[in-house]
């Protein structure tokens, strides 16, 4: 004779088989769509959950460390050492520089 403890635990032994098996039917089924290029409900379900946990994780990161803005530094223009930025540059009264 069963105690009721003994048939719960049975139906649940049962149940965990059942459960066990259609996982398994579901793999065996989306390995043999892939393999022949077709869609299946669990490869889409594991695409989008990726997906969403890389969407996730990049927010999460530039949450915490947003990214600055960019500062383009140029090289500065190399002119000639007497002439800088005059066109013509001459002596002028006590040695000053005057531009002409």
């Amino acid at each position: 004779m069963q105690t009721p403890q003994a048939g719960a635990a049975l139906s649940r032994l049962k149940d965990m088989e059942r459960r066990r098996q259609e996982v398994l039917a579901g793999a065996i089924g989306a390995i043999q769509a892939l393999r022949q290029g077709e869609q299946h409900e669990r490869i889409k379900s594991t695409v989008d959950r990726t997906t969403k946990r890389l969407q996730r994780h990049h927010a999460d990161l530039t949450s915490q460390r947003p990214t600055l803005p960019r500062i383009i530094v140029t090289e500065p223009v190399v002119r000639e050492k007497w002439y800088g930025d005059y066109t013509d540059r001459r002596q002028g009264a006590g040695g000053a520089d005057r531009q002409e």
